[in-house]
């Protein structure tokens, strides 16, 4: 079986998202090794510079990957579609400006 152990560190810290975090995955057979396997990780980070205050156990069913590189793909797409229509609407507003300049209807 897959699990994840998260460990919450005492006060975090203070320069970034998820810091005083620590997620750790491991296979065991079954969940009381989970729970001994959860201990040793626990021990293994906790010390005086960083108390560990909880740790969360998980037991993972699935694991999925993430199609990051097109989720890049994607919002890149949009930023340009994004500009794309502003420099359409600041065109149709020139071009209206210039209309009303020119004396043109």
């Amino acid at each position: 079986m897959r699990f994840a152990v998260l460990l919450y560190q005492e006060g975090g810290c203070d320069y970034t998202i998820g810091c005083g975090r620590n997620w750790e995955f491991f296979d065991a057979p079954t969940l009381e090794a989970a729970k001994i396997k959860a201990q040793t990780i626990w021990n293994g980070h906790s010390n005086p510079d960083s108390q560990i205050k909880e740790v969360t156990l998980l037991q993972v069913s699935e694991v999925l990957e993430m199609d990051v590189p097109a989720w890049e793909a994607e919002r890149e797409q949009d930023i340009v579609e994004r500009k794309r229509k502003v420099q359409e609407r600041e065109d149709q507003e020139e071009f209206e400006r210039l209309k009303k300049k020119l004396g043109k209807k």
